[in-house]
């Protein structure tokens, strides 16, 4: 909501105009805002507050209940909460 041009606001080249966490959040709610049946997500908690990313999670559950989910991680944490974990 605080980026000049909400959403549509220019990251610049390899988002030099955010921080690493803002460019993953930004990047959680571009995904989110395509309602695709499938989202597919590499590390999406790096650069996250742990707390933060506990409610992203929440507050996408019910959405996700309707789509396929692919997450890649190393974290533990959201290992845990998969329904199908395929190790590598």
């Amino acid at each position: 909501k605080a980026l000049p041009e909400k959403l549509d606001t220019q990251m610049g080249e390899f988002g030099k105009n955010f921080s690493g966490g803002q460019i993953r959040r930004i990047s959680i709610a571009r995904t989110l805002l395509q309602n695709t049946p499938i989202l597919i997500w590499d590390e999406p908690s790096t650069g996250l507050e742990e707390a933060l990313m506990e409610k992203i999670w929440e507050n996408c559950e019910t959405d996700f209940k309707n789509k396929t989910v692919i997450i890649i991680t190393h974290d533990e944490k959201w290992l845990a909460k998969m329904r199908l974990v395929l190790p590598l």
